[in-house]
């Protein structure tokens, strides 16, 4: 497993490969793991930008993927039953969505650490 999980896919090792710089909503909505009616919010508030055919920037995209948590991949990573969402996400004290994209990846990261250390004590 250590070998898989070195792995890495560097563009900058094929300078010559003709790769999309824009990717589909539904491409979108994988790389996000967000659901199309979420998504769909994001568009209309103006989170996320269409180009004029329709298409989205590839670059964008991942870079809302590294900044922001969506709860579908929160549930996959931290609830027991993956229909619950733990408990730093529920009730009046719950973590605040950033936007309709989800949470800041790295606030989640830190709460969701100090809450899972917290169970195992």
């Amino acid at each position: 497993m250590p070998k898989v999980t070195a792995m890495a896919f560097l563009r900058s090792r094929h300078p010559d490969f003709p790769f999309e710089e824009r990717i589909k909503r539904q491409d979108v909505e994988e790389l996000l793991n967000l659901k199309p009616i979420r998504f769909q919010q994001a568009l209309v508030q103006g989170e996320v930008k269409r180009e004029d055919d329709r298409l989205y920037n590839l670059a964008t995209m991942v870079g809302f993927a590294e900044k922001m948590i969506s709860g579908g991949e929160i549930l996959a990573r931290w609830s027991a039953d993956g229909r619950t969402m733990p408990s730093p996400f529920r009730g009046r004290r719950r973590l605040a969505r950033l936007r309709h994209l989800g949470w800041d990846r790295d606030l989640v990261d830190m709460v969701m650490a100090e809450h899972v250390r917290q169970i195992g004590d």
